[in-house]
């Protein structure tokens, strides 16, 4: 089994009743994630209220009313909506603090989840100036602000730092499409979820751990192709998956080290 002390041990619902433990973020990374974020985003409002200050402030209040609705509109509600769903997930503090927005099945969230959060967050974050959603964030269990509970979302660790793990064996008839087939870049949250799934399989009930399979396969196959036919059983094509994405994060490692040993002898 793995050493997972170093892991913020939530659980996570998946399918019937499951919980799988995902490293979600902890508090003090979402407040100053959610600092960062407020940061830019005044410092982008100053420099709208003057760009547009002569509509705001010397024309009539019709307009002014107009553009000041348009300016709030854009910053507080719009730019977070299409940043999180275009970047699946991540704003510029949760890029620097190395975290994500996903759906509580761990699955990348749509235009509808980040919506959803913006317009409560304009509500919980800036109309009671962080109150709200920092107490959300340290009184509820995975820190979930108000914005995460109406759109079904959490945001997750993204660096990991696995430092001991059980190593993955790589199914029988499986190596040669393995070799051949292109992994995309799985998220280390799915990938930490599809691995620990794999090694509490047996505690499931059979019907609970046939659904889990199931769900995890599907969500890993969007970063597969091509997809080996016929597909084999779930639980085989995660193994597989994930066999081979950690043995080229090892070869990857190994190249990368003969490369630095390479440029320190030039030097």
């Amino acid at each position: 089994m793995e050493n997972q002390s170093y892991l913020v041990a939530d659980d996570i619902i998946v399918g019937e009743g499951v919980a799988l433990d995902v490293p979600t973020a902890g508090a003090f990374v979402r407040i100053v994630s959610g600092a960062i974020d407020s940061f830019v985003t005044v410092v982008l409002m100053v420099a709208l209220l003057y760009s547009f200050s002569e509509y705001i402030f010397f024309s009539n209040e019709a307009i002014a009313r107009i553009v000041s609705i348009l300016l709030v509109v854009s910053v507080f509600i719009a730019m977070p909506t299409l940043i999180e769903t275009f970047s699946h997930g991540k704003s510029l503090g949760k890029l620097i603090m190395g975290i994500r927005v996903v759906r509580t099945d761990h699955g990348v969230i749509s235009f509808r989840h980040a919506f959803t959060r913006a317009m409560v967050g304009f509500f919980e974050t800036w109309i009671t100036a962080g109150v709200l959603s920092t107490c959300a964030v340290l009184l509820t269990k995975q820190g979930r602000r108000f914005g995460d509970l109406a759109a079904g979302t959490l945001v997750v660790k993204e660096r990991i730092p696995l430092q001991k793990h059980t190593a993955l064996i790589m199914p029988p008839g499986m190596e040669q499409w393995a070799a051949k087939t292109d992994i995309g870049s799985i998220p280390a949250s799915l990938a930490l979820s599809a691995r620990q799934f794999l090694l509490r399989a047996d505690k499931l009930s059979p019907q609970a751990r046939a659904e889990v399979g199931r769900r995890l396969a599907a969500q890993l196959q969007d970063f597969v192709y091509p997809l080996p036919d016929p597909i084999p059983h779930p639980e085989i094509f995660i193994a597989t998956v994930l066999a081979e994405r950690s043995r080229r994060a090892i070869r990857r490692n190994e190249v990368n080290a003969k490369i630095s040993k390479a440029l320190l002898r030039q030097d």
